[in-house]
């Protein structure tokens, strides 16, 4: 796994790929977005976890409407719906299976085909911070953040389908783990009113990761997760990703009212990235990114502050 800002991960998902593969009959194209070895159809579902695959006319890669749908073995893998052009499946138990559909093409012509599936038991669970590589990462209470992870087997291979969380949190209560959400890549996680420190224990392996919830009041200050360029161009911008802190450790999708000034205004300027008013409410400092603007030759200075608390953080970075 690879550690991004919220806001390039984001990116990922909604550009996300798709496996696909032609039914056995040739009548039919199946697919299902897949950000993991995309061109292998034949990744198993995760047991638990649920997979929307959606049916195409092979002949003119229309959608086709779904009239029926069954598994050969549903103790693998079971239908649980069809609706449009989507069979949404869920994993059983460990084996291979025939999904069989039945679809109309767009001119009203039933199609028949099949494809081969499979189901196993998660074996591996990986989870990571957004802004860390540390096994403890920082979140503020009272917010709404995502955890990426993964499901595998042992030899390392991808398990696909989404609403399958294998994670107990300990202590029980303090957070909360949306489970009724179906995400493949994240943990939805709000993080509740109450300090302290919480475990996600995995539930098939020994796997273990910790999230430290601070009140806003606890930021003592800014970090750079990323460094910073080790110049910017006359004329020229970068953006730069700052994160407040606790402790001198970086707050994960820290969301909260700061703001940015340039000491030196004679060498540069700088602003949220966004760009968005002062006093609207859209999430926009969600990325933690600022731009960044030079103007002559010099040693840019600026100011992170964060009100909550009155804790700041000075940068510089020279500009030639």
């Amino acid at each position: 796994m690879h550690r991004f800002p919220i806001f390039v991960l984001s990116i990922l998902v909604v550009s996300g790929c798709e496996s696909s593969i032609t039914g056995n009959a040739g009548q039919l194209r199946f697919a299902y977005d897949s950000n993991e070895d995309v061109f292998n159809f034949n990744k198993p579902i995760a047991v638990g976890a649920t997979l929307d695959l959606r049916v195409t006319d092979f002949s003119d890669q229309r959608d086709a409407f779904v009239i029926a749908a069954s598994t050969k073995d549903p103790e693998v893998i079971q239908v649980a719906d069809f609706t449009g052009n989507t069979v949404t499946l869920i994993g059983s138990g460990d084996g291979n299976t025939l999904v069989k559909v039945s679809a109309n093409d767009h001119m009203g012509i039933e199609r028949d085909d099949s494809v081969n599936m499979m189901a196993r038991e998660v074996e591996v669970l990986r989870m990571e911070h957004t802004c860390t590589d540390d096994l403890e990462g920082h979140y503020l209470t009272g917010h709404r953040v995502r955890v990426p992870f993964e499901l595998e087997l042992n030899d390392g291979n991808p398990l696909i389908g989404d609403g399958f969380y294998p994670v107990t949190d300990e202590p029980a209560g303090q957070i909360t783990i949306d489970r009724t959400v179906r995400e493949q890549e994240w943990m939805i996680i709000d993080t509740g009113n109450q300090a302290g420190v919480v475990s996600l224990r995995s539930d098939v392996d020994a796997t273990r990761l910790d999230l430290a919830i601070v009140p806003p009041e606890a930021i003592d200050g800014a970090s750079l997760p990323f460094g910073a360029p080790s110049s910017v161009r006359r004329d020229g911008s970068a953006l730069l990703w700052v994160l407040p802190t606790a402790n001198g450790r970086p707050i994960c999708q820290g969301i909260t009212e700061r703001s940015v000034e340039t000491l030196t205004p004679e060498i540069c300027t700088v602003r949220d990235a966004a760009g968005a008013a002062e006093d609207s409410n859209d999430g926009r400092h969600e990325s933690g990114w600022i731009e960044l603007r030079g103007h002559q030759n010099g040693t840019c200075q600026y100011r992170v502050r964060y009100p909550a608390s009155g804790a700041s953080a000075d940068f510089m970075v020279q500009v030639r």
